[in-house]
Parts: C-alpha cells; structure tokens; sequence
C-alpha cells in the first residue's frame, strides 16, 4: 500500500526472524499476521493488515500505533473470542478477544 512521491522506498532491511515459516504467508486477515502485516497496520492500509472487511478504516487518520502491549509485536500467530456485532460502528468488539503474538 505504498503511495509513491518523489523518493523512491527505501529496500527492507530488516526482518525480524529470517526463514522462519511463520514469516512465509503476507496474507491480510490470514494468522500469523507477520512483521509485514504489522508494518502495513501502522503505516499502511489497515486492510493490507487485518483483510477487507476493514477496508473502511484504511483511510483513518486516527492514530494507527499499536499501544501497551502491542508496542513491539512482530507476530500475532493466533486470534481467538472474537465478539462480532455492531459496536460503535465497527463489527468486532474491542473489548472481547485474546491475541498470542
């Protein structure tokens, strides 16, 4: 999700756990989420992250950094009880869910 100026992007130069298999799959909304999932999560499109039914927050100008726990996740390799429903317009209750990263 890359918005081109009038700079090229700089190649990556890091990755967390060279040739680990979790690492393999950049799918968005597929666990694991990778450390490239999480990149796109915080600089990128929300989507590109978490998978098209989130399209709608890709445009966000809310902050976008994961907080407190969340700060230095690289991998999340398992979601679980999520609650889904209509809570203050999004379809997943942020209250409800365990995350193993």
């Amino acid at each position: 999700s890359f918005s081109p100026s009038a700079y090229p992007p700089r190649p990556i130069c890091f990755k967390p756990f060279p040739n680990n298999p979790l690492d393999n799959n950049c799918t968005p909304g597929e666990i694991p989420l990778n450390w490239f999932n999480m990149s796109e999560f915080m600089c990128g499109k929300v989507s590109a992250c978490l998978g098209d039914e989130f399209k709608r927050f890709d445009v966000s100008k809310t902050s976008r950094s994961p907080a407190f726990d969340l700060a230095l996740v690289t991998r999340v390799t398992d979601v679980s009880d999520l609650e889904y429903g209509k809570f203050f317009n999004v379809d997943i209750n942020p209250s409800k869910g365990t995350m193993i990263a």
